[in-house]
Formats: C-alpha cells, structure tokens, sequence
C-alpha cells in the first residue's frame, strides 16, 4: 500500500517548526545560495553537484516535467546557518 502525502506539510519538533513542501522554480536561487555552502564532502552524497547553476537548472527542469520530486524542508524559515531564506533543499 501506497501513502500519498499533501505538501506543504508542518511538523513541530524539539528542534522547532518545520515545513515541507514540494521544490519549484521560484526556490532555485535559494537552494544554489545553500548548495554553494556546502562542504564539498557533503555534496558527494547527492547525486548531482547542485552548487553548480547549470546543474541545478537542469535538475529544475526535471522537477517541471515531472520527472523528478525534490521535497524541501524548511526550519523556522532559516538555513543551516541561521540566516533567514526562503528554503533549503533537503531530500530528492
């Protein structure tokens, strides 16, 4: 059996209030800014390098056709390192 979830999706957690919903378009340019501050030890465990614009453009451009879901999360509206922003990619 099959679940089917709805996004956006809250959660509150110990850790906060956290948001998930389905990546667009419209967050490309946040998910670069993280994706550019990650180590580069961290980029080796997604299957692209989306630190790179062209790849991340790519990878959109999947998610438009419907190809492929990317599911962000998205923690009290900040990064990993506080900063405020839209969202940041967590999952493919």
């Amino acid at each position: 059996m099959t679940e089917q979830r709805s996004y956006p999706r809250h959660v509150t957690t110990e850790a906060g209030d956290i948001e998930f919903r389905l990546m667009t378009r419209a967050d490309e340019a946040a998910v670069l800014a993280f994706a550019q501050k990650l180590p580069t030890h961290d980029l080796l465990f997604l299957p692209r390098n989306i630190s790179q614009p062209k790849v991340l453009s790519a990878w959109v451009n999947e998610i438009e056709r419907g190809d492929i879901t990317s599911l962000l999360a998205i923690k009290d509206g900040k990064d990993a390192d506080g900063k405020p922003v839209t969202t940041w990619e967590v999952a493919r």
